[in-house]
């Protein structure tokens, strides 16, 4: 049998089975040809799906940037706004501290006033008790014044006194020198009714006297001492019962 191939020598079964091989291997193509299409579509829809999942994930950035935006916004509008309710606050207390030193001021003022007044109050009141201390010391130098007139008047009153004191004691005093013991000493001499005073107080007898003075005034000191008595003798002698 020869070696070399050819197709009539085949017989039928093997055509048929060769066929049925083709096209099994043509349908095997054809199934792997639709699997892989099936595969390019999953891919194409998978690659779809990733877009869409791009998509939204781009638009949720978007929308996220935008809420930042929007974020961002209110952030800056409230900033601003708190900017402005500091600036308000500011000008607040600087209205605050302006009035405040209005008022310091004003106070500062009526203090000042209020410290006149009273410094005049005190002038015053100094002017008053310098008035009244000159009065004071014009009266006490009237009434120095006056003393020192009372002063005068009661030394002349004394030494008009002294003087008639003396005149009177030169008139009725004199000295009496006793040759006896030559001493002297004074004799008073007094009227008549008041002789009691001598009796009983100088111890002098009353009828002594009369004799005593007669020799003072004729200068006869020369007695008899028969005649001379002691004075507390003639006191005792001439004292009445």
């Amino acid at each position: 049998m020869p070696f070399g191939f050819s197709l009539g020598a085949l017989p039928l079964q093997i055509l048929l089975l060769l066929l049925l091989f083709l096209a099994l291997l043509v349908f095997l193509e054809l199934l792997v040809f639709l699997a892989l299409l099936v595969f390019l579509a999953l891919l194409v829809f998978l690659a779809l799906l990733l877009l869409l999942a791009l998509l939204l994930f781009l638009a949720l950035l978007l929308f996220l940037a935008l809420l930042l935006l929007l974020a961002l916004l209110l952030l800056a509008l409230l900033f601003l706004l708190a900017l402005l309710l500091l600036l308000t606050l500011l000008l607040l207390a600087l209205l605050f501290l302006l009035a405040l030193l209005f008022l310091l001021a004003l106070l500062f003022l009526l203090a000042l006033l209020l410290l006149l007044a009273l410094l005049l109050l005190l002038a015053l009141l100094l002017l008053t008790l310098l008035l009244l201390a000159l009065l004071l010391l014009t009266l006490l130098l009237l009434t120095l014044l006056l003393l020192a007139l009372l002063l005068l008047t009661l030394l002349l009153l004394a030494l008009l006194l002294l003087a008639l004191l003396l005149l009177a004691l030169l008139v009725l005093l004199r000295f009496e020198i006793l040759l006896r013991d030559r001493l002297t000493r004074l004799v008073a001499v007094i009227l008549g009714p008041y002789r009691m005073l001598l009796f009983y107080c100088a111890r002098i007898a009353v009828a002594g006297i009369i004799p005593l003075v007669s020799r003072q005034r004729c200068g006869s000191r020369a007695e008899p001492r028969s005649q001379r008595s002691h004075p507390l003798r003639r006191c005792s002698q001439s004292r009445p019962q």
